[in-house]
């Protein structure tokens, strides 16, 4: 009861030349909370090099060449049982392309999905860290109609960080029961579930469902990055060379010592379990300062001041 094991939604995709990110009021505040997310178009590209297409979802219908070309570029769909790598149209009917044969121009965090994956399946309270989400593109799959579908499954982790999966299903026209009916409003429905949980893709009775697979890995959370080997370059920073002028100074502690600055921000280090995060959880012109002298190789040490 305490947990949330998956989640879900679906975002509108607009047709039109507007982005249906435009919000009307003038104050910042009301564009950032009263926004309604909205998605263009998702453009794939796929093919072999030099000799790629590109197919633009939704299409006016299901037997658009380009939607029929994709389908038939695509490869049978197997499934990790014990071990290996198995093709059974029995429980699983479905082809795919791997990463390396397309591309798309869709991206789970311009529209907010990783934050809320972020905050319903990785809860730090839980953890006494803050741990965050990192979305990887691994699959694009088609299920076809009159029979494709993939019997219920737990998914076989890639990797120990691996926590859970991110399925999106994008906008065409297939139906997966006797009684559906295809919706009207073209949008991208997405689901999210940790990696031991069962699920399956029902049979698709008619059309074609399209799906693009994230695998989700447990990553620093974004308060937690000071310190760590990321692809920032601390010598590009604007504090790194003045304090390099400082120390090559002729007039600067000739015989060494300990330099003391004071933080430009107040963290809750006297509390037992956030003080673990430090220094990690330094910001701004804190971390900016700290990950400078890092990559000048100075020790350095977090000490409390009671003022």
């Amino acid at each position: 009861s305490e947990s949330t094991f998956a989640c879900g939604g679906q975002i509108p995709v607009i047709l039109g030349p507007t982005t249906g990110f435009e919000n009307e009021k003038s104050d910042v505040e009301s564009q950032i909370f009263d926004q309604v997310i909205m998605t263009k178009p998702v453009t794939i590209r796929y093919g072999a090099p030099g000799q790629g297409q590109t197919l633009r979802l939704p299409t006016k219908t299901t037997k658009d060449p380009g939607f029929l070309n994709l389908i038939s570029t695509c490869e049978p769909a197997t499934f990790g049982r014990e071990g290996r790598d198995v093709y059974d149209e029995q429980y699983r009917k479905a082809t795919k392309l791997d990463t390396s044969d397309f591309c798309t121009d869709f991206c789970p965090y311009e529209t907010g999905i990783i934050d809320i994956v972020s905050q319903l399946l990785m809860p730090s309270i839980k953890r006494k860290i803050n741990i965050g989400i990192r979305a990887e593109l691994y699959k694009l799959n088609i299920y076809s109609g009159p029979s494709g579908k993939f019997k219920a499954h737990v998914d076989t982790p890639r990797s120990e960080t691996q926590v859970g999966s991110l399925v999106l299903c994008l906008p065409s026209e297939f139906d997966w029961s006797p009684c559906s009916q295809a919706d009207q409003t073209p949008c991208i429905q997405w689901a999210a579930f940790y990696s031991d949980c069962s699920h399956e893709v029902q049979e698709v009775t008619a059309g074609h469902r399209v799906t693009l697979t994230y695998n989700l890995y447990a990553s620093r959370g974004s308060g937690l990055l000071a310190g760590q080997k990321t692809s920032m370059d601390a010598t590009c920073l604007p504090v790194y060379r003045p304090l390099i002028d400082l120390l090559r100074s002729h007039t600067f502690m000739n015989e060494g010592g300990f330099m003391a600055i004071g933080l430009a921000h107040a963290y809750p280090y006297t509390h037992a379990l956030l003080h673990k995060n430090m220094p990690a959880a330094l910001k701004g012109a804190d971390m900016m300062l700290y990950e400078a002298l890092l990559a000048l190789n100075l020790r350095t040490e977090l000490i409390r001041v009671m003022d």
